[in-house]
């Protein structure tokens, strides 16, 4: 998937990415032994404003995505969304089946960790 989304970056002329990550220091809220056991960040919550997004943070996260439902029934990227994992979300659904996507999101992040 990093291949060919870079690939479609390409042919959009979007040949070099740069992403800083900023210090933050949790220790107010992790307790003061705390150490990160990663260097990069376990969750990135981000809207997208144009449809290239979603392909460079493929691209330059290899993120697990969440996205409406309906999206599962667009040509290619509903399939995209499927071989990448992709958590659905019933927007119109009912408060159960949201409360059930948050933990799907909960239980990815602690494999993050």
């Amino acid at each position: 998937m990093k291949l060919l989304n870079r690939i479609i970056l390409l042919t959009y002329g979007v040949f070099k990415m740069d992403i800083e990550y900023p210090e933050v220091d949790y220790k107010p809220y992790m307790g003061p032994d705390w150490k990160p056991s990663y260097d990069r960040p376990g969750t990135v919550i981000s809207n997208h404003n144009y449809f290239m997004d979603v392909f460079a943070g493929i691209v330059l996260f290899a993120p697990g995505f969440v996205s409406k439902e309906m999206v599962k029934n667009i040509p290619f990227i509903g399939g995209a969304c499927i071989a990448t994992e992709c958590i659905f979300i019933d927007r119109a659904g009912d408060k159960a089946a949201k409360q059930k996507v948050a933990e799907e999101i909960k239980t990815r992040q602690k494999l993050s960790e």
